[in-house]
């Protein structure tokens, strides 16, 4: 003889886990079908099963399989499967109905409730044993089975229930700990902007007055460098030993070289003008030598 019996569990939830936290846990197919102390085995099915309800067919189906103990101390075990059908409730929660062996008919809507901190306040049910404050964990079950099967099904159901609980405060545990660390992030992030506000972000004309200052000096290294090696040129040295006994032999035949203001007129403009060509022809001389190689130099 079947019996259908209807009962309803309430479990706070840890205060720091939200809402949304809670509900994408129950959603949570294979989590959720972990918690029967019983399952050893679950897959997912490709398709809603030929007799499956009309109303099930869009449901997510798994096929399970649980251990069965035929006699007391494990002296006789054995497994049994069954179907059950998923369907996600977007922001409450979850509802499925599974159809376990030996009539067993069951279906359980899991649901987020109450009022979190900032949210206006639900009202209080009666006779469930909610919380006045916070959120909680409300799970319905409508139950079809023999008697003989009764006591064994809701005896699994609340093992389920305490694994269910302690899941979700182990969850909330570890959100809560997440949310420290990102503000102690956020807040270590906002700090250091401070300090490059106020004083860090005068180091960087510094950096960038080294950086060149460093390249001005490989500048100035590198002309010295050159300037070395063109006073050991060949071609130099025959250059300015060449304008040397020119500006020698001048002085002897004019005497002392005249000052700047005697080039107006006269006998020492002739000379300065005998001297300016003379200098052109010696700089064409030279620089038609320095197209030569270096070894045709005398």
């Amino acid at each position: 003889m079947s019996k259908k019996s209807t009962f309803t569990s309430v479990t706070p939830l840890p205060a720091g886990m939200t809402r949304q936290a809670a509900v994408d846990f129950l959603q949570d197919h294979e989590a959720m079908i972990d918690l029967n102390p019983l399952v050893t085995g679950r897959q997912r099915m490709p398709a809603a099963p030929a007799d499956a309800p009309a109303d099930e067919r869009p449901c997510a189906w798994y096929e399970v399989t649980d251990r069965i103990d035929y006699l007391p101390g494990g002296l006789a075990r054995g497994s049994v499967r069954y179907r059950c059908a998923f369907l996600d409730l977007p922001g409450v929660g979850l509802q499925t109905h599974c159809y376990a062996p030996m009539g067993v008919d069951l279906r359980t809507r899991w649901s987020v409730a109450g009022s979190a901190p900032g949210e206006p306040r639900e009202a209080p049910e009666l006779g469930i044993g909610a919380p006045p404050t916070g959120l909680y964990l409300r799970e319905d079950t409508e139950l079809r089975c023999s008697l003989v099967m009764a006591a064994f099904v809701r005896r699994t159901l609340r093992d389920a229930h305490k694994r269910l609980a302690d899941r979700l405060t182990q969850r909330g545990a570890r959100d809560a700990q997440d949310a420290e660390r990102r503000r102690l992030r956020e807040a270590a992030a906002a700090a250091a902007g401070m300090g490059r506000e106020h004083g860090e972000g005068e180091q960087q004309p510094l950096n960038s007055h080294r950086i060149s200052s460093y390249y001005v000096q490989r500048e100035a290294e590198a002309g010295r460098r050159r300037a070395g090696a063109a006073a050991t040129d060949p071609r130099n040295a025959n250059y300015h030993q060449s304008g040397l006994l020119t500006e020698q032999r001048y002085v002897s035949e004019d005497g002392p070289a005249p000052s700047h203001g005697m080039y107006a007129g006269g006998g020492n403009n002739n000379t300065s003008c005998s001297r300016q060509h003379h200098g052109q022809e010696t700089q064409q001389y030279h620089e038609a030598d320095a197209t030569r190689d270096p070894a045709e130099l005398p």
